[in-house]
């Protein structure tokens, strides 16, 4: 292929995680704008082609666009569909990250990276770096059409949780929840069920001294966060169950998620 073409180049490192791939990529890149693929999914023909006429005929710095997920076809299609196609605000553009934080459904200005970079060594990277992109963006676009293809595995990262996984999960949630709580409130909200989810996976998969601070956020999540009404019936229920027999709830959670996950 670059023999065909010289505008591809491959680059070969030492396996070091999503986050070191990606920083390399945008080290090594050249172009006005940055687009990423993972190594086990796959795009629409005009993934490029589409992503790029909605930056310059929009003149925005981001273009996102739906997604389609699962594991076998049919895949499921992630849209957004309060947004409409064309220019759309940042909050607006903020709020796709609230459940989805994926780098592979946009294309960026590759000047969003001056000061960016992926965190090493660490899991999903995504939700800790999308939002900052959008955030410093000037200008933002949406194409309501699935251009992308995240093939879930089972043993992907979002299949299998570890201690490390749901560390990483739960501070990267954490660092975005306190991001919307000041500077967009109404998107913090609308995270709280997800803040909620995270801090029992967290406080099930992980108990040790060394993450002392971050079990105190987990367990004042579970006890002050306000319930919302838009929440499943069953994490309402949990974290009710939890604040009454905190000890209790969490032994039975760890018990049914620990025999899930093995």
């Amino acid at each position: 292929m670059c023999k065909k073409d010289p505008r591809v180049k491959v680059i070969n490192q030492e396996n070091s995680g999503q986050g070191s791939a990606r920083n390399r990529g945008i080290d090594s890149a050249n172009g006005e704008y940055i687009m990423f693929v993972d190594s086990d999914d796959y795009v629409c023909k005009d993934f490029c082609q589409a992503a790029y006429e909605s930056v310059w005929m929009n003149h925005t710095e981001i273009a996102i666009f739906d997604i389609n997920v699962g594991t076998r076809v049919p895949y499921t299609r992630l849209t957004f569909n309060k947004l409409n196609c064309g220019c759309i605000t940042k909050e607006e553009a903020l709020s796709t990250t609230v459940n989805a934080s994926f780098s592979v459904n946009k294309i960026y200005k590759s000047t969003l990276f001056k000061n960016i970079r992926y965190p090493l060594n660490i899991l999903y990277e995504d939700i800790f770096t999308t939002y900052k992109l959008i955030n410093t963006a000037n200008s933002i676009s949406y194409i309501k059409k699935p251009l992308y293809y995240y093939v879930q595995r089972d043993n992907s990262t979002v299949h299998h949780f570890t201690a490390q996984s749901m560390t990483s999960y739960f501070e990267a949630n954490q660092e975005l929840f306190e991001f919307f709580k000041l500077n967009y409130p109404k998107l913090a909200s609308k995270m709280i069920d997800s803040v909620l989810q995270g801090s029992f996976y967290f406080l099930a998969y992980v108990d040790n001294t060394d993450n002392s601070l971050l079990i105190d956020q987990a367990e004042d999540n579970l006890k002050s966060l306000p319930l919302q009404k838009t929440m499943e019936v069953k994490w309402i229920i949990m974290t009710r169950l939890y604040r009454c027999f905190p000890k209790l709830t969490l032994r039975l959670f760890k018990k049914k998620v620990l025999h899930k996950n093995y």
